[in-house]
């Protein structure tokens, strides 16, 4: 019989938060950092990057969060991955900074993503239709045919310009 004390649920692992900000206003990007500092159950680290901004971003006061500042614009895919690199927790959770995190929203999204067969988790933006973020809603022909297994990609959805 184990006779060790009960050691509780695991522990969940901690998740670099990456919020970049652009010329963007101080108290939005505060309340982003906030929402994500503030959720429970989960060890957060925030990477802020400030991404080229005319007026610096404030240096933060809580330890959790490490500001990077980049001299020039690097774009959105570039901020996010210099955050991504700076952490060293074994998640990563983008999260813009006109956006915040309702309280408990990032532990379910680590759960999802650390499950068996799990890895990448998003959430739905509350109030927003998925079409406003992830491109066109799908129809009912192809929702079937991916619930069929016939088809494992999206369309394309071509840009104002014609390119996809």
């Amino acid at each position: 019989m184990d006779q060790s004390p009960h050691q509780g649920p695991p522990a969940s692992p901690s998740v670099d938060v990456v919020v970049i900000t652009w010329d963007d206003d101080p108290a939005m990007v505060r309340r982003a950092v906030c929402s994500a500092l503030d959720q429970p159950g989960v060890p957060v680290h925030v990477q802020l990057v400030d991404n080229g901004s005319a007026v610096p971003v404030p240096a933060p006061t809580d330890p959790r969060v490490r500001l990077l500042r980049s001299e020039r614009t690097l774009g959105v895919a570039a901020g996010r991955n210099l955050g991504a690199r700076a952490g060293r927790s074994p998640l990563v959770c983008f999260l813009d900074s006109d956006a915040v995190l309702r309280p408990g929203s990032l532990a379910r999204l680590v759960a999802a993503a650390t499950s068996p067969g799990g890895g990448l988790s998003a959430p739905v933006v509350a109030g927003q239709a998925p079409e406003a973020s992830a491109g066109r809603a799908p129809g009912l022909r192809v929702m079937a045919a991916r619930a069929l297994g016939r088809r494992g990609t999206y369309e394309a959805v071509p840009h104002g310009d014609g390119a996809v």
